[in-house]
């Protein structure tokens, strides 16, 4: 079970679209800022670069969460470990941007 960031819209996309899909109601938010930054760019929603995040195991997605600058980070559902490993994963993300 891992964090894995990245900056790649359809990176995310492709890998957490499975999960995201799934529950479409539940992520309509998530999914529409990636529809938005595919069509309009990564800068749609203003300066900054995203940040794309998927908690996964053996390939399975079962959590997500994003940042769309200058907005705060959004999380989906998520397992409790995952809530723990994204605070300490952002923390250092966060000091090294």
């Amino acid at each position: 079970m891992v964090w894995e960031l990245t900056g790649d819209v359809d990176h995310f996309e492709t890998t957490a679209s499975g999960f995201l899909r799934s529950r479409p109601v539940q992520h309509t938010v998530l999914l529409t800022l990636i529809d938005t930054l595919r069509r309009r760019g990564l800068q749609a929603y203003g300066q900054g670069s995203p940040v794309f995040g998927f908690w996964h195991t053996g390939g399975t997605v079962t959590g997500v969460l994003m940042q769309t600058p200058p907005h705060p980070m959004i999380f989906s559902e998520m397992p409790p470990e995952a809530v723990r490993d994204a605070v300490s994963i952002l923390s250092v993300f966060s000091s090294m941007a």
